[in-house]
């Protein structure tokens, strides 16, 4: 499935330029930076949903100290809100429900991992057998080895 880069490049540009976070990317306090979302932190996080709307306000159910995959879900969420898939919530179970997820999977991708920084990170872990050791950028972006391949892919960094 391909994303058009002009849906998500633009969103996380701007949230990039705005916070200018540092890489790992700290997901709580980014989505807290918002004065829309109130942050409700949990010791686990639970299986539904992390985000409620109501009356124009959000509430995003956070963990302190992430996993990686629990950073990416984050992500993720954030991405649905900046997307508007959350104040939307009817077209999260129509039949483009797959397209809206994969939308919202490439922008949490791209918030935690800036596009140009990703490049340069593939780059510095590619060998001279032009084998890029994927293990080592998901642990320098704090994120899922397998987001990293899916990202890599995307960008045409690395072959399917």
């Amino acid at each position: 499935m391909y994303v058009n880069p002009n849906i998500y490049r633009p969103i996380a540009t701007k949230l990039h330029q705005e916070l200018k976070p540092s890489v790992p990317i700290d997901i709580v306090t980014l989505i807290g930076s918002f004065s829309d979302i109130t942050l409700k932190t949990v010791d686990n996080l639970p299986k539904e949903p992390l985000v409620t709307y109501d009356n124009k306000n959000y509430t995003f159910i956070v963990t302190n100290n992430p996993t990686p995959k629990e950073r990416f879900r984050m992500a993720v969420d954030l991405a649905h809100i900046l997307l508007g898939h959350v104040a939307n919530t009817c077209n999260l179970y129509r039949r483009s429900a797959n397209e809206l997820m994969f939308k919202a999977n490439t922008l949490g991708a791209t918030i935690l991992c800036p596009e140009d920084d990703f490049r340069n990170v593939v780059f510095d872990y590619t060998d001279d057998d032009d084998y890029a050791d994927m293990e080592q950028v998901a642990n320098h972006f704090n994120i899922p080895l397998s987001v990293a391949k899916t990202f890599g892919r995307q960008l045409h960094l690395i072959q399917p």
